[in-house]
């Protein structure tokens, strides 16, 4: 039976069946749920650590842990550009060799983004909270990227001509609409019954994730 999918989400109930919780591993260590695991550019502000690292390792081999990440480049926010990449590139690799999917947190970095997926990727990587211009989104799906969204009524019309084959949605950390209400815009902007976009985020669940 196809299910309500949230991809990427810090609040630790949601009205998805199924939902997957981000845990930063400067934070927390352990989840007994389906998670995702990494460290955020904005929490951590040196090179991690050879400890680190294992430690993520050794998390992302449970079978709870279905992704790495969020991870990502920041040029606002966090550590030297030349620290997180450093440290993308090391959870990046980590996903690499587990053949996971990788969560991304971008901002004003999507060139930089790009070319290290050519040089590091052979896995699935997902741009999260996404909600640049369609035009931004279609290259980075001609390049391989898939797409985590958060539908709102403000959203109108800004993604409708992306392909949903490279689409999920996510509520992450904005709790005013649950993952229905957003599947439900989502839905509405595109023209297409909720059941026909519940399917096809599903199919991309299953693919992506090997569930």
């Amino acid at each position: 039976m196809d299910k309500y999918i949230d991809i990427h989400t810090h609040i630790d109930w949601s009205s998805a069946d199924i939902h997957i919780q981000s845990i930063d591993l400067n934070e927390q260590t352990s989840h007994d749920r389906l998670h995702s695991a990494g460290y955020h550019p904005w929490s951590t502000d040196h090179a991690l650590s050879l400890s680190q690292i294992e430690q993520l390792e050794n998390l992302a081999k449970q079978k709870n842990c279905i992704a790495i990440g969020e991870c990502g480049l920041d040029k606002l926010q966090g550590a030297a550009l030349s620290i997180q990449i450093d440290n993308f590139i090391a959870q990046a690799e980590i996903a690499r060799t587990l053949k996971l999917p990788l969560i991304i947190h971008c901002v004003k970095a999507y060139n930089d983004i790009i070319q290290l997926k050519k040089d590091y990727s052979s896995e699935q990587w997902i741009i999260h909270g996404f909600n640049k211009n369609e035009q931004l989104g279609l290259e980075l799906i001609r390049k391989g990227f898939l797409l985590s969204i958060s539908p709102s009524n403000s959203s109108q019309a800004k993604f409708n001509h992306l392909p949903l084959e490279h689409i999920f949605l996510e509520t992450d950390n904005d709790d005013r609409l649950t993952i229905r209400e957003r599947y439900a815009i989502f839905a509405k902007q595109r023209q297409l019954p909720v059941k026909e976009l519940i399917e096809k985020i599903y199919n991309n669940y299953t693919r992506v994730f090997k569930r």
